[in-house]
Parts: structure tokens; C-alpha cells; sequence
């Protein structure tokens, strides 16, 4: 009997420790760890990916590569073209629908666009457990996107980051994309309130119309 009640707080005191150990992890885990050096991986793995796709079209389709394959690469159009470029200088895209509009916006012009910000996917402690996350730092609709209900915003391209304004000088109306902005193209070594420096912004994009300077801009309906 005695042994029985000893052996009951050792192990009352075991599922206590580990409850203590469990509770200052969650206090000391830091989500954003390491956050320059990930992003960076993050990005090249994905880049890595689109390349090796990108090449795989281009070895069986020739010139007509695009329509087999889902990946782009876009440089930066605020880089010198004749200037040698890495990977960073890019913006890299996963077609999700392909639009069959009017296109493409210029600098210039003012965009309404549908958009879904996110983050890289990262580990965090939800509930006491180790989960992989990826959290969402802006949008202006709930997926899946609904153009019937959705209420898109307007926007002048030259007013927002290169990754994403570059991005949008190679759309059409009606085209779905989820784009991949490294560091450099975004905000860089400055953080914003929902976004820490550093960070890989992934877009989801749907371009639903443009308007060149001068234009009257219709109220959505």
C-alpha cells in the first residue's frame, strides 16, 4: 500500500513538471525565431521548385511551355534588366486560375484587386501543442474567394511594394495568382505593425480590373 501511494506521487509530481516544462515552453517559444534565415530558405526552396518546373516545360513544350505549366519568374521591373540578377531580384507565381481580361496594368495605373496576405509556414504552440501554422496578416475576403460577395479595393500600382506592383504588370483581368515576394522586394529589414522584417509575403492575387490615369473609375457594385 505504501509503495502504491508512493509511486502515485512520483507520479503526480512527474505530470506537474511536465505540465510546468509544457507551460514555460509556450511562454519562451518564439514563432519568429530565426526569421531572416528562414524566410531566405523559405524562398529559395520554393524558387528551386518553380525553376525545376519551369525547365521541365520549357524541355517538352518549346514556346508554348506557359500553358503547361503553372510556375512564372518575373525580375523586378525596378531592376536594371542589363544588370546580372539573383533569385531575390524575382517574384516568383503559381497561376491559380488564368484570366482571359484585358491586361496589363501599367505603373501608372490604379488596380481593384482581391487579395489574401500570409506568412511562411511556421511552428507555434496552439493549445499546449507543437503546430505548424500559417497565419494571415491582411485580407480583404474569406476563402475560397467568392467574386459574387467579395468587395474588392482599389489601388494605385506605383504606390505599392515592388513584388506586388511587379506582379501586377504582368496580369490580366480575371487572373488568380499566389505570388511569392522575397525579403527585398517587400518591406525588407523594416517591420510593419502586422508584419515582422525580413519576412516572405505570399499574396493570393485576383486582378479584377484596371484603370489608366484620366479614366473615370466606376463605383463596385
Amino acid at each position: 500500500m505504501k509503495k502504491n501511494i508512493l509511486y502515485f506521487y512520483l507520479l503526480l509530481a512527474g505530470l506537474l513538471l511536465g505540465v510546468a516544462s509544457c507551460s514555460e515552453q509556450s511562454d519562451d517559444f518564439n514563432k519568429y525565431a530565426d526569421w531572416k534565415s528562414r524566410n531566405a530558405l523559405y524562398f529559395q526552396n520554393v524558387a528551386d521548385t518553380a525553376r525545376t518546373e519551369i525547365a521541365k516545360a520549357k524541355a517538352l513544350y518549346g514556346e508554348q511551355w506557359q500553358e503547361h505549366c503553372e510556375w512564372r519568374m518575373f525580375r523586378s521591373l525596378s531592376q536594371d534588366p542589363d544588370m546580372e540578377g539573383t533569385v531575390t531580384d524575382s517574384v516568383l507565381v503559381k497561376v491559380l486560375q488564368q484570366g482571359s481580361g484585358k491586361g496589363c496594368p501599367m505603373w501608372t495605373d490604379t488596380v481593384r484587386v482581391h487579395y489574401r496576405g500570409l506568412f511562411m509556414p511556421t511552428r507555434d504552440i496552439v493549445n499546449g501543442k507543437d503546430t505548424v501554422i500559417q497565419d494571415v496578416f491582411e485580407s480583404t475576403f474569406t476563402p475560397p474567394l467568392d467574386l459574387k460577395t467579395a468587395f474588392p479595393v482599389l489601388s494605385s500600382v506605383s504606390s505599392l511594394i515592388d513584388g506586388f506592383s511587379t506582379s501586377l504588370q504582368y496580369m490580366h483581368c480575371g487572373d488568380y495568382w499566389r505570388i511569392y515576394i522575397p525579403q527585398n522586394l517587400g518591406y525588407g529589414s523594416n517591420a510593419k505593425t502586422s508584419i515582422p522584417a525580413y519576412s516572405t509575403l505570399i499574396f493570393d492575387l485576383y486582378l479584377v480590373d484596371y484603370f489608366v490615369p484620366g479614366e473615370e473609375i466606376p463605383d463596385w457594385n
